[in-house]
């Protein structure tokens, strides 16, 4: 989204890094093909090509592009108000420089001397280490009411662990929540309404991202229905909360 929406790359720059971006390093961008034509044993056959100069030059466009890209979200990162918020930003610039190496890769076979001449303006191993730095200075409190047994705890643990943010007591950030669960009557089925509320706050105390799922899950037993809440509490706290 950084790129596809982003107005300073043409639309053709924005198709091309779509593809860079799902497909293998040696499928090539921008190939041409000659009309197809059929052979004295009646094959049918079309002639793939490249346009090295022409393609090289959009690939220089696209990573000149990319690196102005870098450095904005660089310069906001360094004047973000919080760490969170610096974190998501050099994230973002990371996600940018990788795809850009990619592209990279795929010069390398088209025109190496470009290649050399954009390569060194990336450096996805610094905004790396700057990432992995601001992550251990992300440590997060766990403040969940109603969360007797943990289980909630455990969900957002194993979600924010994806982003390798561990809870520490010592963390600048801190989720708050509040988890309530309450038998429902039902002649039929033991029903139990649920609620789940989460908060992601930074160090200045701004909450980031906030989370509020209510439903309610049927079982034959109580045990049932309860294993049902906490499989779908936990599929919401991964799909929408993270």
């Amino acid at each position: 989204d950084l790129v596809s929406k982003n107005q300073d790359y043409s639309e053709t720059e924005r198709s091309v890094v779509q593809k860079v971006t799902s497909t293998a390093n040696e499928q090539f961008i921008n190939l041409a093909y000659s009309d197809p034509w059929t052979d004295s044993k009646g094959k049918v056959n079309i002639v793939a090509f490249l346009e090295r100069d022409k393609t090289a030059a959009l690939y220089r466009g696209i990573v000149s592009k990319d690196v102005a890209l870098i450095a904005s979200l660089k310069d906001r990162a360094a004047k973000a108000p919080g760490k969170l918020a610096a974190f998501a930003l050099i994230d973002s610039a990371l996600l940018v420089s990788r795809n850009s190496d990619r592209m990279v890769a795929q010069l390398q076979l088209i025109s190496t001397t470009v290649a050399k001449e954009v390569a060194g303006l990336l450096d996805s191993a610094g905004l790396a280490k700057q990432r992995d730095e601001l992550v251990k200075a992300l440590g997060y409190r766990l403040a969940i009411e109603g969360d007797d047994d943990g289980k909630v705890a455990a969900m957002v643990k194993k979600s924010l662990a994806s982003f390798n943010l561990a809870a520490r007591d010592d963390g600048q950030l801190e989720v708050q929540g509040r988890v309530s669960v309450e038998p429902e009557p039902n002649p039929k089925y033991k029903t139990l309404r649920w609620s789940l509320a989460l908060s992601l706050v930074d160090e200045t105390g701004t909450s980031i991202a906030d989370f509020l799922k209510e439903s309610k899950e049927n079982g034959l037993s109580e045990t049932a229905a309860r294993g049902y809440v906490v499989r779908e509490m936990e599929k919401r706290v991964h799909g929408d909360f993270t």
